[in-house]
């Protein structure tokens, strides 16, 4: 069974083709997914901090997968690359400017 908050593949509100509702729809997407980071994450200039077990990452370290204390309840296949996941979120932000 799927996570109730997984990152959604790269998607831009912005791209040619859309409707307003599949635009409406990837902004909720959007919004609800940088929520469920949120939940999750702690951004502290260029560290993430696990909000559970408050467990830190640099972003230099971006490409392993985070190191939970131990009994930590955001463990799991959706909490192991906090970086990565922030970046796919970012990725769907609208174009600034036109």
């Amino acid at each position: 069974m799927p996570a109730r908050h997984q990152i959604t593949p790269n998607y831009r509100m912005d791209d040619l083709g859309l409707s307003a509702k599949e635009r409406n729809a990837a902004r909720y997407r959007l919004e609800d997914g940088l929520e469920a980071w949120g939940q999750r994450w702690e951004l502290l200039g260029h560290t993430v901090r696990c909000q559970h077990c408050h467990a830190m990452q640099r972003a230099s370290k971006a490409p392993l997968p985070f190191s939970h204390a131990d009994g930590c309840a955001n463990t799991g296949e959706f909490a192991q690359h906090p970086w990565r996941d922030l970046a796919q979120l970012l990725e769907q932000l609208p174009k600034v400017g036109g």
